[in-house]
């Protein structure tokens, strides 16, 4: 049936009586009507309302699945939802299970009284079904002579052994503090895998319902991981392109409720862009900025990834102190505009020829061996032959801060191919670009140059160079780089053991970076110079290399030394020449 407005039905010819009763029959098969009958007046509907009720109906009709709804905060959107559709479910339903589930007990309560007190009023007259007269708990209710039942909870509440055939997951993000928490969102996500997704029935349907938060909360991750399975209905406050509801761009969602234009304009200058885009707009943006996500470019510059700097402060050039360099937030908004700048620049000018910057995803071995190497860490990682760079940026965000960090964000780059130009496009997996070059920095970068000179002739309509040449050019910046950043790396450690030398002797503290048949690496936490500990040199056991764990194990005290682990160390000796550093446990 075609849902209609109450308003726009005339029952002014019925009698009372039977005014009920038709209201009633409407109710039961249309849930427009029954969302707007049992609320006795005081639930107004607007254009976003009817339609987010059609499509409430056709998913109790089994068309869909899995439902995503975000909306505005006020927009009554937990109101037409996980306050009144479950009743409805039910009353159609009455042998099927429902949990709905939030971020606190508090709100869980109120949806179970809700959807209780409807059936209670209502499901005799509406469906012919009535309340267990044993059902006393608002959390807890079922239908009485049938199978159906009402559960609801806060998230990580009590819902072990209970099925559901409908399961509605409802704002379970209470504020920013939860939001920003990569802890939280973990487990928010864990929750979804290992207990709600156990819940739900064979042909069970689904309902999120968000203001969204953040990028990366359970609405963002369940898109990324299987777009496929869900419809969104995604209605900002603000109309903008491609609107749901056909609304003109900057239309407001509810004017009729006092959210109009004029409203939105004043609580966006309240609250600020930030907040607007994410709560109102339902486009959440990293705190770092908007325009590109803060991970994406946190990947490539996590702590010990970039070797701090060499602090020289003598006349003989000699290093007498090493310090961690301090990334602000005005550096991750140089490098976001920068990234714009070269995708955006990739983009416009990909014709043929062009030189992309190519970054191509890990073949399958390498993904193996990673998984290995962070298992030897006790990090159980779940990545699939295909792995994406999100998923290795939640990796990241889990050790964020533990001694291991700088550890694990040097394994996934070792473990990734090296980035190089190219005339054919393959796009860029660290970044998670389609199209990206280099632009910005044509007075320290040839191969920025060539860009340079790409569009300024293409511009102004010149010939180019054949595709040949500029392969050419690709490969001999490509190899160039190569030769700059071992020369770098090399000139960096020679200036570590030149600063070790002065503590030959000295008690540190080191995490364990490498394990092989001969020795163990490690890594001092003070200046993150690198250095071996020789098999030789443990002489209270004979050490046994698992190879498949990245450990030693004493064969006699059973004694383990495994990647991550912090020591304490002594320096034994350096070697300026060789650029070795030996290093003893105390």
């Amino acid at each position: 049936m075609q849902t209609t407005n109450l308003q726009n039905l005339s029952l002014d010819n019925l009698t009372d009586k039977e005014r009920k009763a038709a209201l009633s029959i409407l109710s039961a098969v249309d849930y427009d009507f029954y969302v707007e009958y049992v609320h006795r007046g005081i639930y107004q509907h607007g254009a976003h309302t009817k339609y987010l009720a059609s499509r409430l109906q056709e998913l109790e009709r089994g068309k869909i699945k899995r439902l995503m709804v975000f909306m505005p905060p006020r927009h009554s959107k937990s109101m037409t939802i996980s306050e009144t559709f479950p009743s409805w479910f039910l009353g159609r339903n009455p042998s099927k299970k429902v949990i709905v589930t939030s971020y606190g007990e508090g709100l869980a309560r109120r949806f179970g009284r809700s959807n209780r007190k409807k059936i209670q009023e209502f499901g005799s007259d509406i469906f012919g079904i009535r309340l267990d007269p044993e059902s006393t708990v608002v959390t807890k209710w079922n239908i009485d002579h049938h199978n159906g039942q009402m559960i609801s909870t806060g998230i990580g509440g009590p819902i072990s052994g209970e099925g559901a055939d409908l399961l509605i997951i409802d704002d379970p993000i209470k504020n920013r503090q939860e939001a920003d928490s990569p802890r939280y969102r973990e487990m928010i996500w864990d929750e979804w895998q290992n207990t709600l997704l156990t819940r739900l029935q064979p042909g069970g349907l689904v309902i999120i319902v968000l203001t969204r938060w953040h990028e990366d909360d359970l609405a963002g991750r369940l898109l990324q991981e299987e777009p496929e399975k869900w419809e969104v209905i995604s209605l900002p406050a603000l109309a903008e392109e491609n609107d749901l509801l056909g609304r003109d761009q900057n239309e407001p969602l509810w004017p009729e409720y006092g959210f109009d234009y004029n409203w939105a304009i004043d609580r966006k200058k309240s609250v600020g862009s930030f907040v607007w885009a994410a709560l109102f707009q339902q486009r959440p943006a990293p705190s770092g900025g908007g325009i590109f996500k803060e991970h994406w470019w946190k990947f490539w510059q996590y702590p010990g990834q970039n070797l701090p700097p060499v602090t020289m402060k003598d006349e003989n050039g000699k290093p007498i102190e090493i310090e961690k360099k301090e990334t602000l937030k005005t550096h991750g908004l140089i490098e976001e505009l920068m990234l714009l700048a070269n995708k955006e620049v990739a983009q416009k000018f990909e014709e043929k020829p062009f030189l992309f910057r190519i970054h191509e995803e890990p073949d399958e071995d390498t993904i193996k061996e990673l998984k290995g190497y962070l298992a030897g860490m006790g990090y159980d990682v779940k990545l699939g032959n295909k792995v994406t760079s999100q998923e290795l940026n939640r990796l990241i965000e889990k050790i964020e801060g533990k001694p291991v960090e700088f550890l694990v964000g040097n394994v996934i780059l070792r473990s990734m191919s090296k980035a190089y130009y190219g005339t054919k496009n393959k796009g860029h997996f660290g970044l998670a670009f389609d199209k990206y070059t280099h632009f910005t920095s044509p007075i320290r970068r040839y191969a920025d140059l060539t860009v340079h000179r790409i569009i300024k002739k293409k511009l102004k309509g010149r010939k180019l160079k054949s595709v040949d040449k500029y392969e050419s050019i690709a490969a001999s910046v490509s190899e160039s780089e190569l030769r700059a950043l071992e020369a770098e790396r090399e000139s960096i450690a020679y200036k570590k053991c030149e600063y070790m030398l002065k503590k030959i002797g000295d008690k540190r503290k080191a995490v364990i970076s490498g394990i092989t048949e001969w020795g163990i690496y490690v890594r001092d936490l003070d200046s993150y110079a690198e250095g071996m500990i020789s098999l030789r040199s443990l002489d209270d056991d004979y050490y046994v290399l698992d190879k498949e764990n990245y450990r030693l194990i004493g064969r006699n005290t059973k004694k383990k030394f495994a990647l991550g682990d912090e020591v304490k160390v002594r320096v034994e000796k350096v070697d300026l020449e060789a650029r070795i550093i030996d290093f003893i446990l105390v």
